[in-house]
């Protein structure tokens, strides 16, 4: 990598870059774009790189990092509006995703998230409109598996446009809010009896022993 950063700064016209493809080139880090100050679009697509980094100086509006080994989604610009890293080995948003205020199109597909928790954190992003955590071209998260996936993502997020691929429809949005609320009712009553129930043996267990 380091020599691949030498010749890429030989040129004197590197620096003025806007836009830099190098997928698979074998890279395994990002330590060559921290001089590339007016770079706004970054492909490094199917390489071995572990970490996001030196990013958060830069004015980047979209970044391609699909197929490597990033763990965490950290280090990104505000700037950043088109955001690609399916296949990876993310197995949490935390809620630093929030801070992308400019993101509208995030490819997410073929990790490794399992719980609904990551898609209350991905519905803090206020300009989402397109995502991808199921696509044809690299695969699915856990989480595609768990029931009412799709009914919770429109809910939670109804400024999307496209969810995997498909559109959402104004129709939909209505029809899953309906049944988000629906549900929501039903295991809120089924959690309330539920209490109940176990306050009742347990007073009951209580008179046993006395």
């Amino acid at each position: 990598d380091w020599e691949f950063r030498r010749v890429l700064f030989r040129s004197k016209s590197a620096v003025r870059l806007e836009y830099l493809c190098l997928n698979e080139n074998n890279l395994t880090n990002l330590n060559f774009v921290d001089k590339l100050a007016n770079l706004k679009n970054l492909q490094v697509n199917f390489n071995n790189i572990e970490r996001i980094e030196n990013l958060d100086t830069l004015n980047l509006e979209e970044f391609w990092i699909s197929e490597n080994k990033i763990k965490k989604i950290e280090n990104l610009p505000k700037t950043l509006k088109i955001f690609h890293a399916a296949f990876n080995l993310i197995e949490h948003i935390d809620e630093g995703i929030k801070n992308n205020e400019s993101l509208t199109e995030l490819n997410l597909a073929a990790n490794l998230l399992t719980q609904f928790s990551d898609i209350f954190n991905l519905s803090q992003i206020p300009k989402l409109k397109v995502l991808w955590l199921n696509d044809e071209n690299f695969g699915e998260n856990p989480l595609c598996h768990l029931n009412n996936y799709r009914t919770i993502c429109i809910n939670c997020m109804p400024h999307l446009e496209m969810l995997d691929s498909i559109k959402v429809t104004q129709d939909e949005i209505k029809d899953n809010t309906l049944t988000y609320s629906k549900k929501h009712m039903f295991y809120r009553t089924k959690i309330k009896n539920s209490n109940k129930s176990t306050k009742s043996i347990f007073k009951d267990r209580k008179s046993t022993r006395l």
